[in-house]
Formats: structure tokens, C-alpha cells, sequence
């Protein structure tokens, strides 16, 4: 008697999801990220616009890389920012880490990102156009990309 009574139940406990514990997945909106600079905070890049090349305390050179994205989990992304010229890197920054909100409903930020220039030239790179890109990945999505035409400008110093 009781394996008819379990069979009759069947299609109530399917219909009601079988008793999952599982959380909805909520709507994260439309995924993107948004291109910027900034060594403590995000600041948007446009076309044409200035990249300041900073001389980091190692003896190296950078320009500072930062993003705004949204609309997908935030944890354990990789991100990476290239600069270059007619097809070569002239600069470059990669980093797995989790992004931080932005504001308290906002999108989600990350800053302070060295783009470091390869050739340890700053001159070498300097008053000439050149992209900066960034790329995330999401551990569970696919890659995201934006990027702008700038004019790196030498050199501010680290201190």
C-alpha cells in the first residue's frame, strides 16, 4: 500500500521541484566591463585621452589599469590589460583575483593594476597612439573585453 501511495505523490513532489535546496540563481543583468585608469579608484578612459606612464619603485614603468564590470559572479576572475602598438605588446598586467563593489548598488570595480612595460623603456613608448585593452574571465562565463586608444605621456614618478 504504501509504494502506491509513494507513486500517487510522484508527479506533486515533481511538480513542486522535488524538494531541492537549491537557491534560484538570481539575475545578474547583462554581462560587460568598462575599461578605465586609476591606482586607488576607477576612472574612465576615452578615445585619444591621455595615459600617464609612471615610474614604479622597482625601476620599471606603467600605466595604471582599472575596470567596472557586472553581471556575473564576481569571485576568482581572471583579468588582464595589454597596451600595445600595430600589434605588439608593448606593455602588460595579468591577475586572478575577486573584484570589489563599486558602491553599494553599483557594478563591481578593480584598480591600481601596473600595466608594466615590457621593454623598460618608458621613451620607447611614449606620445605615439596606442591600445589599452582589458580582458575578464569569469571562472563560469566568457571572456569580456573593452579598450580605448590612448596617448601614453611620460612619466609621472611612483612617490
Amino acid at each position: 500500500m504504501s509504494a502506491r501511495l509513494t507513486l500517487a505523490f510522484l508527479p506533486l513532489l515533481v511538480a513542486c521541484g522535488g524538494g531541492s535546496d537549491d537557491p534560484p540563481t538570481p539575475d545578474l543583468g547583462t554581462p560587460f566591463v568598462k575599461i578605465g585608469t586609476g591606482s586607488s579608484a576607477y576612472a574612465p578612459l576615452t578615445d585619444g585621452q591621455e595615459a600617464r606612464i609612471t615610474a614604479g619603485p622597482q625601476g620599471g614603468y606603467h600605466v595604471w589599469g582599472a575596470l567596472r564590470a557586472g553581471g556575473f559572479n564576481p569571485e576568482d576572475v581572471f583579468i588582464e590589460f595589454r597596451l600595445s602598438r600595430d600589434g605588439v605588446v608593448l606593455a602588460e598586467s595579468g591577475y586572478e583575483d575577486d573584484l570589489r563593489p563599486a558602491d553599494a548598488d553599483g557594478p563591481y570595480q578593480y584598480s591600481g593594476v601596473a600595466v608594466v612595460v615590457l621593454s623598460g623603456d618608458a621613451a620607447s613608448i611614449a606620445d605615439q597612439p596606442a591600445r589599452l585593452e582589458v580582458t575578464l574571465t569569469p571562472v563560469h562565463g566568457e571572456p569580456l573585453t573593452d579598450g580605448v586608444t590612448v596617448r601614453p605621456v611620460c612619466c609621472d614618478a611612483f612617490f
